[in-house]
């Protein structure tokens, strides 16, 4: 690669040959997940069903909707620093997504009974899946430590919150229409800081000076999202099991959500006991 630039008599326009190495390692990290994820599918005999393999559309569709998301989102922030910031959220969001898809790759194998060790095996596994995938894809402006911790906040804020919504949930809505307003609020939650974000764009120009003044409204906007777009990511495997019986079962025995149910129909004793205990 070589630097050119018309600079007239002040020198050279051509400046010296600038070699960029990059080792076929680099792109192949960024996507290691993915051949971990194809690998569970295709050793385990439990995956090799057209129903197993359905796992990778909520994931494919989650990466290019988190790779718009990213671009249009560093389209508004004036900041490099900051859009570095929402590059590495994306990133985080897609670790997240990948570990919840190896969860649920696994998940016929969680058959345990006590919610708390269950919710504490889970809470590990996405861990230590996401804790692989940023120590081989760290961002040069933190540490790899600092963003796993900064993931384990935000695995901690939603395994926590998803849960409390869930018992809430339970409690308060018959198994008939649970599924519509646990996934209806996953889906709501997980956009609201988008929607505002967009709601304020549309009612305001897009001038620099604009674009300059609202910069640290669009930043908290961002990291407001660390809260709530995980509830988005979920979103996605809550629709796959809404509409595949093999991840419905899954689904409940990794998170205890019982209740998906695509069509109203008579209450199975096991579900009806739960919700008279509940």
């Amino acid at each position: 690669m070589v630097a050119s630039q018309n600079i007239g008599s002040l020198g050279a326009s051509d400046g010296p040959v600038v070699r960029v190495n990059c080792p076929i390692g680099d792109s192949l990290r960024s996507v290691a997940g993915w051949f971990v994820v194809l690998a569970v599918l295709l050793l385990r005999r439990a995956n090799r069903t057209k129903q197993a393999w359905a796992l990778l559309v909520p994931l494919t569709v989650l990466y290019l909707a988190l790779a718009f998301a990213e671009r249009q989102l560093n389209g508004y922030l004036v900041f490099h620093y900051h859009q570095y910031i929402c590059s590495a959220l994306a990133d985080l969001l897609r670790f997240f997504a990948l570990s919840l898809a190896l969860v649920l790759a696994v998940a016929d194998r969680l058959d345990i009974p006590w919610r708390p060790v269950r919710f504490l095996l889970v809470f590990l596994f996405l861990l230590v899946c996401a804790y692989a995938q940023i120590s081989a894809n760290a961002w040069p402006i933190l540490e790899a430590g600092r963003w796993a911790m900064i993931f384990t906040v935000i695995l901690v804020v939603f395994t926590v919150g998803q849960s409390v919504i869930h018992a809430i949930f339970r409690r308060c809505f018959k198994p008939a229409g649970f599924h519509w307003w646990y996934s209806g609020f996953c889906l709501v939650f997980g956009l609201a800081p988008m929607l505002v974000l967009g709601i304020m764009e549309v009612q305001l120009s897009r001038s620099i000076q604009l674009s300059s003044r609202l910069e640290q409204f669009r930043i908290v906007v961002v990291l407001t999202s660390a809260i709530t777009l995980p509830y988005l990511v979920f979103y996605g495997f809550v629709l796959l099991a809404l509409r595949n019986s093999l991840y419905r079962d899954r689904f409940g025995r990794a998170f205890g959500v019982t209740r998906l149910r695509q069509e109203v129909g008579p209450v199975p004793e096991r579900e009806l006991a739960e919700h008279v205990v509940a």
